[in-house]
């Protein structure tokens, strides 16, 4: 165990315990602290010991398990972006004749859900990070729309605008 759990001179019991519970929130921010008696030291300390051994395994693990829960997190943070941009973007769409022009109805479909598909580490790899790219450009498109648009000179806006009616036309 990483803390020293000894008296330090002139600490209290009460004292020692709220450095226990501070030091097993470092470790993970959702442990919860009860009141200072010896079971709830004993639980603390239990606790501690598996937060360490679980960090150490987690630090000897494998490298590929950590770049997939990055893949994950980047997924999940694409897809919250979407979420909100998609609702901005409906919002501005309800206003600007322009915006509505702009958006294509696969703008508005919902994104990928993130699930973590295949039988190896590398298959899971490749899924994810399609699905964290795909996210990223999508965030990256409608935050163009949202931000650029007003920012464009009316040429450019002019220019936009007849580009997307057009590869609607296109499209039907």
């Amino acid at each position: 165990m990483l803390m020293n759990p000894a008296h330090v001179p002139g600490e209290t019991v009460g004292q020692l315990y709220n450095r226990m519970v501070a030091y097993a929130r470092t470790l993970d921010p959702r442990f919860v602290g009860g009141a200072a008696s010896v079971p709830e030291m004993d639980r603390v300390k239990k606790a501690i010991e598996t937060f360490e051994r679980q960090a150490a395994e987690k630090k000897a693990g494998d490298p590929r398990g950590s770049e997939l829960t990055v893949l994950h997190r980047r997924a999940e943070e694409g897809r919250g972006r979407i979420i909100s941009l998609q609702a901005e973007l409906k919002l501005k769409a309800t206003v600007s004749r322009e915006i509505a022009i702009l958006v294509t109805p696969a703008d508005f479909k919902e994104p990928a859900p993130i699930t973590q598909s295949g039988d190896s580490i590398e298959e899971k790899i490749a899924v994810m990070t399609n699905l964290a790219s795909g996210h990223g450009a999508t965030v990256r498109k409608l935050e163009s729309i949202l931000n650029e648009w007003p920012r464009l000179p009316p040429e450019q806006q002019n220019r936009r605008l007849i580009l997307a009616l057009a590869e609607r036309l296109k499209n039907e």
